[in-house]
């Protein structure tokens, strides 16, 4: 004797905003019924502007052209009774496009030889978390210091003089500004 399947549904309930000309990839999910499901989007229903789509195997990709707020639906069946289709609304968040990145420190504090120094880097616009250092070819920093990747330089200088170098920031897109 087989038991009945459990009724299929769509654990999917909310999505993770997205970001204008940002790759974006979610899985959907549903429970019940009998796998492989069958995923699409119901007529009349639309995903972002942009090349997003969404798989039959309910991957939710693609790279969204547009920010706003966009609502959907989504359709599933299951392998046991093709007929048997859940639908669920979604709605998705696109951000627009971060500002261009950039180092926003261009002068530091000035040190003194055999003291203790601690600054913080600092850089605005696109996807954090950031990572920073050296740029390549660049001047080092003053003897004694170092920039960590937090953006911190750090250290002890231990001699006296004015020095030069550019600091180069690294974002989660990996593009860079100095």
């Amino acid at each position: 004797i087989n038991s009945p399947l459990p009724p299929l549904q769509i654990t999917t309930t909310s999505l993770p905003n997205g970001t204008s000309g940002v790759f974006y990839s979610q899985q959907l999910n549903a429970t019940g019924g009998q796998q492989p499901y069958n995923w699409w989007l119901p007529a009349g229903s639309s995903l972002p502007p942009g090349t997003m789509s969404l798989s039959s195997g309910g991957l939710l990709s693609g790279t969204p052209s547009v920010a706003g707020s966009y609502q959907f639906q989504v359709a599933v069946s299951d392998n046991a009774v093709p007929q048997n289709v859940v639908t669920q609304s979604l709605s998705i968040i696109i951000n627009p496009p971060p500002s261009p990145l950039q180092v926003n420190t261009t002068w530091l504090p000035n040190g003194s030889p055999g003291v203790a120094y601690n600054q913080q880097l600092n850089a605005s616009g696109g996807v954090q978390p950031y990572t920073w250092s050296l740029k390549p070819g660049s001047a080092n920093p003053p003897p004694g210091l170092s920039i960590g990747l937090d953006g911190r330089i750090t250290g002890t200088p231990t001699s006296s003089g004015t020095y030069y170098f550019y600091a180069r920031v690294t974002d989660a897109m990996s593009a860079s500004a100095d």
